[in-house]
């Protein structure tokens, strides 16, 4: 009955675009669960009141080589890197893409004023140097790219900068939630926020999730 009883409640929180602090931090707990399984190393952090989920990775950045060294340049994220022959690297008529690899860090907070999950997130090379708000925005797929969903804002923690994914369309969510739940499966609502807000920072989720409902 307590479980009938919180999933009834998550549900008309999400029609209303929001969600308590408790079930937002009931569903990380089951998410990092689910992260065991999947393989994918998300975890929880506490610091005194505050509680969070997070996640480090390494991720390896390929940009096309052309005969421009403008920063600008298009970034496709890619799963691995590239190998090039020997024989191409002794030809110097031929340029081969370059691959860079990038640190990042993503975590998840509970926002009290938006009453729902915010991801928040880093990026940085290897000499340390932390990637621009343009850049980040460019390792998003095309057509989850836009200006009005990134910005430089202050972690709720430490107060450094950090990119954030603003925490508008909502409802968008709370409809992925109740389309789900009405199957035979229930989805977990950090799964669903992460599928939907990641994309705008190159934040993909596997599909082992959708095997564990």
């Amino acid at each position: 009955h307590e479980i009938i009883k919180f999933v009834k409640d998550t549900l008309f929180a999400l029609i209303m675009g929001q969600i308590t602090q408790d079930q937002f931090l009931s569903s990380c707990s089951e998410f990092v669960t689910l992260s065991e399984a999947a393989g994918d190393n998300w975890e929880i952090v506490k610091d005194g009141t505050n509680a969070w989920i997070q996640r480090t990775a390494v991720i390896h950045v390929t940009k096309h080589s052309d005969d421009s060294e403008d920063i600008d340049e298009d970034i496709l994220l890619q799963s691995v890197d590239k190998t090039v022959d020997d024989d191409d690297s002794n030809t110097i008529e031929v340029k081969a893409d370059t691959t860079e690899q990038i640190s990042c860090k993503y975590e998840v907070h509970y926002s009290p004023s938006y009453a729902v999950p915010v991801l928040y997130c880093r990026f940085w090379t290897c000499s340390g140097q932390m990637l621009s708000l343009e850049q980040v925005w460019s390792l998003a797929p095309l057509p989850a790219r836009g200006w009005d969903r990134l910005s430089m804002a202050p972690h709720p923690v430490t107060g450094m900068p950090w990119v954030q994914v603003h925490p508008c369309q909502t409802r968008q969510v709370a409809d992925l939630m109740i389309s789900s739940s009405s199957s035979s499966s229930k989805c977990n609502y950090i799964v669903t926020f992460l599928s939907l807000y990641g994309q705008a920072v190159g934040l993909t989720i596997s599909t082992k999730y959708a095997h564990r409902f």
